[in-house]
């Protein structure tokens, strides 16, 4: 027969057993909170490669010895580009970026372009998305039929991105073109040079390594 001392001892087992099985079945049942797999900060020596392809707008030329805006005499075109980069730190990366655009004359003969260029980048991130201003100094190769000629090119932009995971971005940019066409009086009058401002839009895609 089952003392009073017993019963006391069952009691207390059952009041222990209820209290911590529940709990430890709780905590068994309760799903891990995932790590938030946010971008991490650029760093020294970062490297990126940027691909993008769009469409060409040639907005107007300046005639510089009258202040004239002639016609570009372009239709609007494409253009494709591939830029590689590095970061100097968090917020500012240097690279060079090569392109190629091509447009129409209005009887319908090709003009490309094929520019290249050392281009300095500002670029702030808010956490997923990273928005980049950029400057570049190069030179523009330009081919229409047989000729080819080489010019000065400026060039500003800015871009939207968002990064869908630690590597890979994808986003919008928009970049403003000034390429001085200048002649010398050598084979072409110096009062043919004219001053080409143009516009792209395109779609990139940012791989970061």
């Amino acid at each position: 027969m089952c003392t009073l001392r017993c019963y006391i001892v069952c009691a207390l087992a059952l009041s222990i057993t209820g209290i911590f099985v529940p709990t430890l079945a709780a905590q068994e049942s309760q799903p891990e909170t995932p790590v938030a797999d946010t971008p991490l900060p650029f760093t020294l020596g970062d490297q990126f490669f940027t691909i993008s392809a769009g469409a060409y707008f040639p907005l107007f030329l300046v005639n510089p010895s009258d202040g004239s805006l002639p016609s570009t005499n372009q239709t609007v075109g494409g253009v494709g580009s591939l830029q590689w980069g590095i970061y100097l730190n968090e917020f500012f990366s240097v690279g060079i970026e090569t392109s190629y655009i091509f447009s129409f004359s209005p009887n319908t003969r090709l003009l490309s372009f094929w520019p290249t260029s050392a281009k300095v980048t500002f670029a702030p991130r808010i956490g997923y998305f990273l928005i980049p201003i950029w400057l570049d100094v190069g030179i523009n190769f330009s081919y229409f039929e047989d000729s080819t000629k080489a010019d000065l090119l400026l060039k500003g932009g800015v871009g939207f991105y968002w990064f869908f995971d630690q590597a890979w971005a994808i986003g919008l940019r928009a970049e403003y073109w000034f390429i001085p066409q200048t002649y010398d009086n050598v084979r072409v009058p110096a009062a043919d040079t004219r001053l080409l401002n143009s516009l792209t839009t395109s779609i990139g895609v940012i791989y970061l390594f």
